[in-house]
């Protein structure tokens, strides 16, 4: 017998609830949305997606599998419903108009948590790439009765999409996003749409933070490829993650970027940031890498000791060691395959 979305996200926005039980449950969402939706394939499998103008758009297949990082999938929802209770129940409006850009076929970061609110509190638009997540959507929301929920369902490209509306988002979701925000639109996405989100309204995430960290990585990745063998390696890896030396935020994404950053007359279609000096005695910490924490809602945050795949440690296997007194050059390229890019050079 299918469990109820209710008692299932019951579980996972439960602070109680063990690491255990929300993989189980998770896991039991999942299933019956692939059942439901009929998606076919291995649904953990990494395919390539649609290579756009501003990034890649993940496969409806790939899309899905993201449900599987579950702390992401947990950390979200509960940082989304304490967002939609905050906007409700403290601001006071009286229907949200929300916005969920890339919710792949499940919609797995809003559609599990309908069942806790009324359809006269929710008016929800969906944008996806593709047709194929279109369609296991309208499934979905179907089987479950939620069609008084949504407003429109849009297949276009995020990031060209003009709203005609006259209405403004209370609240708009974008997680289309990789660690250290490499290869999808995230940025692109989120430049883009900030025109359409309410003045109080709420960007989920309120905040993506990129930090440049100095490190070891030989210490760090030899220790912990040994995947906790046994306690001495465990403190080995904890040791030289303490020794990393922290350099800067260099670059912060909230729904402020237009006004923190000149994203209008942009140069060779990259984001200049400011140059990160290198300290004079580094020792062994000669690897730059990058990390990522995202803001989700107030205190709903992922960072890298969450340990998902959005937060993991980012470094360019092309950018040699760095050396003292020099200083790093940092951009933001935009276009096909966004990324951060990083030069040293000497002061």
């Amino acid at each position: 017998m299918e469990s109820s979305i209710k008692e299932n996200v019951e579980i996972i926005l439960n602070e109680q609830s063990t690491y255990g039980d929300i993989k189980a449950t998770i896991d039991n969402l999942a299933g019956n949305f692939y059942r439901i939706t009929n998606l076919a394939g291995n649904i953990k499998k990494a395919e390539h997606g649609t290579i756009l103008p501003d990034g890649e758009a993940l496969t409806p297949q790939t899309a899905a599998g993201c449900i599987f990082d579950y702390v992401r999938t947990t950390k979200f929802l509960r940082g989304i419903k304490k967002a939609i209770d905050l906007q409700l129940n403290v601001v006071g409006k009286k229907r949200l108009k929300i916005m969920y850009v890339g919710p792949g076929p499940h919609a797995t970061l809003l559609l599990p948590l309908l069942p806790l609110y009324d359809e006269t509190q929710l008016e929800i638009s969906l944008i996806d790439f593709h047709q194929g997540s279109i369609d296991s959507l309208n499934l979905l929301i179907s089987h479950y009765g939620f069609d008084k929920f949504f407003n429109e369902i849009i297949c276009d490209n995020a990031a060209d999409y003009h709203h005609k509306k006259e209405y403004l988002y209370d609240m708009i979701i974008i997680e289309t996003m990789q660690k250290a925000l490499s290869v999808e639109p995230q940025v692109a996405i989120t430049n883009h749409f900030s025109q359409y989100l309410a003045k109080d309204g709420f960007l989920i995430p309120e905040a993506i933070k990129i930090f440049a960290v100095l490190a070891d990585l030989q210490s760090e990745l030899s220790s912990s490829s040994r995947k906790w063998i046994n306690f001495w390696f465990k403190i080995k890896h904890a040791d030289a993650k303490n020794k990393r030396i922290f350099l800067k935020e260099i670059f912060a994404l909230d729904k402020n970027i237009k006004d923190n950053y000149d994203t209008l007359n942009l140069t060779e279609n990259k984001i200049i940031l400011p140059a990160v000096p290198i300290p004079n005695k580094i020792g062994r910490m000669r690897n730059l890498i990058l990390l990522t924490e995202i803001i989700i809602f107030d205190d709903v945050i992922l960072s890298e000791e969450d340990e998902t795949g959005l937060t993991k440690l980012y470094f360019d296997q092309n950018l040699g060691p760095c050396g003292e007194g020099k200083k790093i050059l940092f951009s933001y390229m935009l276009g096909s395959y966004p990324r951060f890019l990083m030069e040293f050079v000497t002061v």
